[in-house]
């Protein structure tokens, strides 16, 4: 074998080697640059997603809380011990902030099934393949669906109970998804609001008011017939009763006696005779 024929044979082997390497770790890097920077497709979902202009919020947030006391620990109400967390460290605003994130990423999911990938005539002027490009597309179309929906967070709870010592120790972890916490949020917020309507319906009832309904009424139980001459206490009775949204105005009031009053409680027929 002669020294041409050796050096021909080396000079094919290292540039076997430079192609093999460009291909394995250059050639990929440079697809992925031209395709960022070159897709027409990728170009308008991320102006569109720019314009949606998505809260600045991380992946997950974790949250913990003690108890003096295993047994305290064992008879908790996970959602209203969560509910009282939310109110503590505020995490309402982030909560309401994930759900706008949320409905903007589907708005996002819903923009981009409406695009196609970047045309084939557009992709021949940078000398790569339609087939190559568009795989390409699709890879960096889910890394930029996963940067966004990121911004939609969980929520990581443990409730736990250390000794005083610090050898034993009792927990347990809930995790929670951004539309589950605003569908706890929403539901406490109803309750708490009906229960703020009752509360100042209950305040709106005054000295005044009641010696109207009571004379009103002739001074006796409206059910019984029963006065004070008969020794029972008179009260003022909601008919329909203000924790099922009653109202304190005199066509919803009337005298009751303590007897009738407590036997009713807040029961209500909407049918029949009350």
């Amino acid at each position: 074998m002669t020294n041409n024929t050796i050096f021909c044979l080396s000079f094919c082997i290292i540039l076997s080697i430079c192609f093999f390497l460009y291909f394995l770790f250059f050639y990929p890097k440079f697809l992925r640059r031209t395709v960022l920077s070159k897709s027409v497709f990728l170009s308008k979902i991320s102006d569109y997603a720019r314009g949606l202009n998505f809260c600045n919020l991380n992946s997950e947030y974790n949250f913990s809380r003690p108890y003096k006391s295993k047994a305290k620990l064992e008879r908790i109400n996970v959602n209203n011990e969560i509910i009282t967390l939310v109110y503590e460290r505020k995490i309402d605003v982030i909560i309401r902030q994930g759900m706008q994130n949320s409905n903007k990423y589907d708005a996002l999911q819903s923009f981009i099934s409406t695009l196609d990938l970047t045309a084939p005539e557009i992709i021949k002027q940078y000398r790569i393949s339609s087939t190559k490009f568009h795989k390409q597309e699709l890879v960096l179309l889910i890394d930029l669906k996963q940067f966004y929906f990121q911004k939609i967070p969980s929520f990581n709870f443990r409730f736990y109970y250390r000794s005083p010592q610090g050898k034993t120790a009792y927990w347990f972890d809930t995790q929670k998804t951004c539309a589950e916490m605003y569908n706890l949020l929403t539901e406490y917020s109803e309750i708490e609001k009906k229960r703020l309507l009752a509360q100042n319906q209950r305040n709106l009832m005054n000295n005044k008011l009641r010696y109207q309904i009571l004379k009103r009424d002739g001074f006796k139980c409206s059910i019984c017939g029963r006065s004070a001459k008969d020794g029972v206490t008179l009260h003022v009775d909601h008919i329909l009763p203000v924790s099922k949204g009653g109202l304190t105005v005199p066509d919803n009031l009337r005298t009751l006696c303590e007897d009738c009053n407590l036997g009713k409680s807040d029961a209500y027929d909407p049918f029949g005779k009350n």
